[in-house]
């Protein structure tokens, strides 16, 4: 039963269930963030979805219905959280534009995507997790690219070097946009 909303909290963000003891060892960890549904949810079930439905064999111009029923499901789940809710739609628009054979363009989805949750609910721009969740993915679009490329040129050119410390640039790079484009609302 622990297990199970262990779970439940990891994947859809319900936290019903899951014993106050193990909630607080998580805030304690500084990892409480993952038992709060967000982008990073959607992200990771988005491309699982996508690795399913692109082994199957089906018309190239069908393969993105898949994904896009099991996100939408998803963000039902998830009780369409309004980070969630901006990830999944997102995805849907890249999805869409995979099946329209066009490219989505992620600073205009995101945009997309802010607009459509807040015609829903006008509120929804005062929610603190869509706002780090817009804040944060327009920080990683805009910076990581840049950041990546400064790190980069700073390095030595040594082959191995640059291949070792790669995946350590592009971590950085992306928390450098996140964070300094998220701290404008979590410090007032």
């Amino acid at each position: 039963r622990e297990d199970a909303a262990l779970v439940k909290a990891l994947l859809f963000g319900d936290k019903h269930g899951l014993d106050p003891g193990l909630e607080e060892d998580f805030r304690t960890a500084g990892v409480s963030h993952l038992l709060a549904v967000s982008g990073m949810h959607m992200a990771v079930m988005s491309q699982l979805f996508t690795l399913l439905f692109r082994a199957a064999p089906l018309p190239r111009k069908l393969r993105p219905l898949g994904p896009a029923l099991c996100i939408a499901a998803f963000m039902a789940l998830t009780g369409f959280a309004p980070s969630v809710a901006r990830s999944g739609i997102m995805y849907l628009v890249l999805l869409l534009g995979e099946g329209l054979s066009r490219r989505a363009d992620s600073m205009n989805s995101l945009g997309f995507a802010v607009l459509l949750l807040c015609l829903a609910n006008p509120y929804a721009a005062a929610d603190i997790g869509l706002l780090l969740s817009a804040a944060a993915t327009a920080g990683m679009l805009l910076l990581s690219a840049k950041t990546e490329q400064w790190l980069l040129a700073r390095q030595p050119e040594t082959r191995w070097i640059r291949r070792a410390l790669g995946p350590v640039n592009s971590a950085v790079s992306t928390s450098v946009g996140a964070v300094l484009f998220t701290l404008p609302i979590i410090l007032p």
